[in-house]
């Protein structure tokens, strides 16, 4: 599949019958992509934003707009998920740039859904969509990571159903609701 943005990678039915598009994210996303991830911080949710960490405008535009240019499908990619017009999951898997060429087999990945829609099967077919789009468009990726907090049982449940496994815990690493919470590091190995 080339990529394009807004270009449609599937459709299917949530659990409760909603049709949703799984797609890649368009320039005239980036409204309701602020609003989407200001909506989650807000919720205190499972994610490193936290209560007031709103993001601006300026930089969702610039976000996207790096992530939109010609060749950074091939350094990651961001996909959403969308119900009657409205993004109401994300899911980012990118190279692992800090390591430069020590870790440049590696991809960081990342995925939220809307509460609204949390338990209809987004999740499952969002990491479906990153990790064909890490096999199949990021050059010489050989692992893929992420970190998770360790409360967040449904999160690792899919994760570990996706063939992610754990690799190890930092006590306290996330501070969350006024109490610290564990982080747990998971990686995926893939097959070229």
């Amino acid at each position: 599949m080339e990529f394009e943005p807004g270009k449609i990678h599937k459709t299917f039915q949530t659990k409760s019958g909603k049709d949703c598009i799984i797609r890649w994210a368009k320039k005239d996303d980036v409204g309701q992509l602020k609003d989407f991830i200001n909506e989650l911080a807000e919720e205190d949710t499972f994610i490193i934003f936290s209560p007031g960490d709103n993001m601006s405008l300026e930089a969702e535009t610039e976000f996207l707009e790096n992530n939109l240019k010609k060749d950074a499908v091939r350094k990651g990619s961001f996909i959403v998920a969308e119900i009657d017009g409205k993004i109401v999951g994300t899911t980012d898997v990118r190279l692992d740039e800090h390591g430069r060429k020590r870790s440049e087999h590696v991809a960081i990945f990342g995925i939220s859904v809307s509460a609204k829609y949390r338990g209809e099967g987004l999740g499952n077919e969002l990491m479906k969509m990153a990790l064909d789009h890490a096999q199949n468009f990021l050059q010489n990726i050989r692992l893929v990571r992420l970190t998770a907090f360790a409360e967040n049982h449904t999160a690792i449940s899919l994760y570990k159903k996706h063939g992610f496994k754990e690799a190890g815990i930092i006590p306290g690493a996330y501070l969350r609701e006024g109490k610290y919470s564990d982080e747990v590091s998971m990686y995926k190995e893939l097959t070229k």
